[in-house]
């Protein structure tokens, strides 16, 4: 085993502890014997610079690290590398020139800060011999910029093309929304019958239940909203949108629960039958509501829609239990990237 005593050693400084700041010090703190036998070198964390530390000792780190004082750490002589996990483009880059200006290398993982100002940045890690190190704003944890400087130093490239990391996710958010906005408008003719539940359904297990309402919302608006035969009151939109948003939350619930078997089967009918419940209640409560119906008519108008209602039940508990295992299964073979 490697003397800690006798190997070189590093000073960290982790800017921003958040989600991915408190992962990256755990990992410095819990991981730091594993670390120093694979590569030699003792990566010691001595700071974490935050505003507030609510999310830190959630994860119970050493409160001695913390510190809301910046220029301390710039001047702690012990500090060698600045970890950047703060985010944005204004305050990011601010810590990051700082951080350069004073002799410290940089680790950020901020994509959006290193694509529009990069080129300023390098130019001020040249003038104070220092270094950004940004491989994890790229394509997660994939080393893809070390293979393009190390690796592939002997090529002449042109250009890079690719899908990576959060540009996936938009795409498949923007086509979630788009195919089912356009199966909305493929099957407007038959009564009662759709497939947006179920495709907003694969969203939600596919993408997560986030981005999926994110996709409810979008194809409700292309949908309900631009559909000539319905939308254009707007109590009418706010309850399909509000409506509809249960399809993706319920997908992502099967993700997390993952049953098999004829459970699996079972959910998919609770999920069915539960998306198109709360979406037809909504939705059939939104024009006696606005119109400042009385009890007994609500209920009326309430009544009124259950044969209606049952048919759509009917026809989202088919497609559940024969299209959207078929759906998944496809998923599964050509998984996305997260």
């Amino acid at each position: 085993m490697t003397d800690i005593t006798k190997t070189p050693s590093v000073g960290i400084a982790i800017v921003g502890c958040g989600i991915v700041g408190g992962a990256t010090a755990t990992i410095l703190t819990r991981d730091a014997r594993i670390l120093l036998a694979r590569i030699g070198m003792d990566l010691r964390l001595d700071h974490i610079v935050d505003v507030d530390f609510t999310h830190a000792k959630e994860l119970d780190l050493n409160e001695a690290l913390f510190t809301s004082d910046y220029d301390a750490v710039l001047a702690d002589e012990s500090v060698d590398i600045v970890i950047e996990l703060v985010g944005g483009t204004t305050i990011a880059k601010d810590i990051i020139i700082r951080a350069l200006e004073a002799g410290k290398n940089v680790v950020t993982a901020n994509k959006a800060l290193m694509a529009h100002n990069g080129a300023e940045l390098y130019a001020i890690a040249r003038k104070n011999s220092a270094t950004i190190a940004f491989e994890a704003s790229c394509a997660g944890g994939i080393p893809i910029i070390r293979a393009l400087l190390d690796g592939l130093i002997a090529n002449r490239i042109d250009a890079f093309y690719g899908i990576l990391n959060g540009t996936c996710n938009y795409i498949l958010t923007a086509m979630f929304a788009g195919v089912a906005a356009a199966a909305g408008y493929l099957l407007m003719s038959l009564p009662n019958i759709e497939a947006v539940t179920a495709i907003l359904f694969t969203a939600g297990y596919t993408l997560g239940r986030k981005r999926g309402i994110l996709a409810a919302l979008v194809a409700a608006l292309l949908y309900f909203g631009l559909n000539p035969q319905g939308g254009l009151f707007p109590p009418l939109l706010v309850a399909q949108i509000i409506g509809i948003a249960a399809a993706p939350v319920l997908g992502d619930i099967l993700r997390r629960l993952n049953p098999q078997g004829g459970y699996r089967r079972l959910y998919l009918v609770f999920a069915a039958v539960t998306a198109t419940i709360w979406f037809d209640l909504l939705t059939n409560l939104a024009f006696p509501l606005a119109a400042g119906f009385d009890p007994r008519g609500i209920l009326i108008t309430l009544s009124a829609g259950i044969p209606f209602s049952l048919i759509h039940i009917t026809g989202n508990v088919v497609i559940f239990i024969t299209l959207v295992p078929l759906f998944l299964n496809v998923l599964k073979k050509h998984p996305h990237t997260g």
